[in-house]
């Protein structure tokens, strides 16, 4: 008696699946359903699919839990299931799930679990301790955000410092902007603000044009208006530059052209060299 029932379940389950009409609207959904009781990619596309698409959580964890059933080393499989825990505010289950990539060496998993407990949990400390193990598993945004924190959250200025620049030798694009906007605003150190400003123009950051012209304007007005004008196309029109000079700044026409032509020289990556 208990073989049919169990016999009658899994039919049910495997109809339920099956006439699932929302998969219809992805691709390969119908494959992957055909062998996804045996196929650990297969279950884990159709959670993905539940869980970024359809946004059905319990169906993201079933298939997950199949997945991770048929392949028990998959970090991917690990990092969504504590990914998809932590969405629905089960910290317990995803620490749990988080920690096993962890030890299966995944940076993902780490980062996720430091994410988890600085922004979830608000426990600081943990959240620093796998901010790190993130970092030596080779996560570049963990020591980004292990940077972040010790500069908005903790106000650790030099540990903030340390770890911008890590991330800045790792090519972290957005570090050598925040670490310019540390110097300039919470420690009013002008020179090293203007340097990380620079850094942050070779990395292609046309914020920092920005940044490195209005820190330059009370002192040299021709050289922050050229950064101004070398932007010209990166968010902003020539007409709508030269209205802001002219109208905000009140740049006169002489400083206006010999900043066109400085600008020109400047080394940065990209001029602008369609003429005022």
């Amino acid at each position: 008696m208990i073989k049919y029932i169990l016999l009658a379940l899994l039919l049910i389950n495997i109809t339920l699946n099956a006439s699932d009409i929302r998969l219809e609207r992805y691709a390969n959904t119908k494959t992957w359903l055909q062998d996804a009781d045996s196929n650990a990619d297969s279950a884990f596309n159709l959670g993905l699919t539940y869980h970024k698409k359809i946004k059905d959580y319990d169906k993201a964890e079933y298939w997950y839990k199949k997945a991770y059933k048929l392949d028990n080393k998959g970090t991917d499989i690990i990092d969504s299931l504590g990914f998809l825990y932590t969405h629905k505010k089960n910290y317990k289950e995803a620490i749990k799930w988080y920690k096993l990539g962890v030890d299966a060496g995944d940076g993902d998993s780490a980062f996720g679990l430091a994410l988890l407990y600085e922004e979830n949990l608000k426990n600081y400390p943990t959240a620093i301790k796998y901010y790190k193990k993130a970092y030596s598993l080779g996560h570049i945004g963990a020591t980004y955000n292990l940077a972040m924190l010790y500069h908005t959250t903790l106000k650790e200025y030099p540990n903030a410092i340390i770890w911008y620049k890590k991330a800045h030798s790792l090519g972290h694009k957005s570090s050598a902007y925040n670490l310019a906007i540390l110097y300039k605003k919470k420690l009013k150190d002008i020179p090293n603000a203007v340097k990380w400003y620079k850094k942050a123009i070779d990395l292609g950051d046309s914020k920092a044009l920005d940044g490195l012209s209005l820190l330059l304007k009370d002192n040299n007005l021709t050289l922050a208006t050229a950064y101004v004008i070398a932007g010209i196309g990166n968010g902003y029109t020539k007409k709508e530059t030269l209205k802001y000079l002219r109208n905000d700044w009140k740049v006169d026409e002489k400083t206006i052209k010999k900043a066109y032509k400085l600008q020109l020289k400047l080394d940065i990556p990209k001029h602008y060299r369609g003429g005022i």
